[in-house]
């Protein structure tokens, strides 16, 4: 009996189109890192840190006190946040 090679599953490549979608909505509260899988919403309020590898919008009511790392990001009237973006 010859020993199995077990490599790791590859992800199949998406465009930007099909990437998932993550939404921290407006009420809720998360504290730590976020590392989204594609574009995401954050409509309520965040602290820590997050990693987009789409586009992120930013809610005019979130509160965010964070790194932000994004491919894009629309922050348009935005009234309480702090940190930097990447």
């Amino acid at each position: 009996m010859s020993e199995r090679e077990i490599r790791p599953a590859s992800l199949p490549v998406r465009r930007r189109d099909e990437m998932p979608l993550t939404v921290i909505s407006e009420g809720d509260v998360l504290v730590g890192r976020l590392e989204m899988a594609g574009s995401g919403q954050i409509l309520g309020s965040f602290e820590g840190h997050v990693s987009c590898p789409g586009e992120l919008l930013v809610g005019p009511e979130a509160r965010i006190r964070a790194d932000i790392e994004a491919l894009a990001a629309s922050l348009d009237r935005v009234k309480k946040m702090w940190g930097e973006i990447f």
